[in-house]
């Protein structure tokens, strides 16, 4: 076995040294992303239980079915994860965004009908929303575990809609900024500290 030089060995103890809290915080990273994609799935898993999920008709089975279809094509981490990932991620979005626009259920029925009927108008069921928002705040976790610039950006944008973007004026309390200025710092640090 060949031996190093001492300014060898010591410029790979350097590195080691400097690169210590960069592998750790990727491990800790691939254990937070684990951690979010398993609650993720449990919450799913959950809400599949639901006897209310089961009595979703309509529109509403509909999006929920093609919901879980997309997470689990997502959840398998193929290499194209991303695209699937925002595939499902919108549709988790925009099934929320349904259901807060939906008028209430009326009082459940004395038993749920033996057999779904898929024409029959969809209604969001609360149990099955709360798990839904259930299944988004671990996708929120998991985004942020990935540390992906890319959903930051979207958390950007999402704070710039809710202070007004869409109306050309754009007012930013001191939180609000404080958030901001936060969100283009993670950024900044993915990128390198440019």
């Amino acid at each position: 076995m060949g031996l190093i030089s001492h300014s060898t060995a010591v410029a790979l103890v350097a590195a080691t040294i400097a690169l210590a809290p960069a592998i750790a915080r990727a491990q800790a990273n691939q254990e937070a992303i684990k951690q979010s994609l398993s609650a993720a799935q449990a919450s799913l898993a959950e809400m599949i239980k639901l006897p209310a999920a089961a009595a979703l008709q309509g529109d509403v089975r509909t999006a929920v079915s093609g919901f879980i279809g997309e997470f689990n094509a997502f959840a398998t981490l193929p290499k194209d994860w991303k695209a699937k990932y925002q595939t499902a991620s919108a549709s988790l979005d925009k099934m929320l965004a349904d259901a807060a626009a939906a008028p209430a259920p009326a009082a459940a029925p004395a038993a749920p009908a033996a057999t779904p009927d898929p024409n029959a108008p969809g209604v969001w069921d609360p149990t099955v929303v709360d798990k839904l928002k259930d299944v988004r705040k671990h996708l929120d976790g998991f985004e942020k575990a990935t540390g992906d610039p890319l959903f930051i950006v979207k958390d950007i944008e999402k704070l710039l809609d809710a202070a007004g973007a869409a109306s050309g004026t754009v007012t930013l309390d001191a939180a609000k900024l404080a958030s901001l200025k936060e969100q283009l710092g993670k950024i900044k640090a993915v990128a390198g500290g440019i």
